[in-house]
């Protein structure tokens, strides 16, 4: 595949994932999970305990994830929740897109061992 094909390939994709994901972003469009992190999330804004005022089967940290973006955005936002779930794959997306072309610079023998 040439480099012009790749790139093409990639704007597919992201376009389909826009295409795909986008609704998501909208306020109204919640899940069943994101109101249970929701509710526990204004919980501990409102000074209560994980576990012992609210209690749910998933670790502590996603609660705190959504109080930290509720008490920034405001709460019950979901559109910032959503945004900061986008920046954090698109992170993760350029992590592994840096570690896949120095992994080819290495193998290729550009970079030093």
């Amino acid at each position: 595949m040439t480099q012009c094909q790749s790139r093409w390939v990639n704007v597919i994709i992201i376009a389909l994932v826009v295409i795909l994901r986008g609704p998501t972003l909208l306020p109204s469009m919640s899940l069943t999970d994101e109101d249970y992190y929701s509710t526990i999330a204004s919980d501990i804004l409102d000074g209560g305990k994980v576990y012992h005022t609210a209690v749910d089967t998933k670790p502590p940290g996603i609660y705190y994830i959504y109080a930290g973006v509720f008490r920034v955005a405001g709460r019950n936002n979901l559109l910032a929740v959503h945004s900061c779930k986008v920046k954090r794959r698109r992170a993760g997306a350029g992590c592994s897109s840096a570690a896949r072309s120095l992994e080819r610079q290495h193998y290729s023998g550009s970079l030093p061992p």
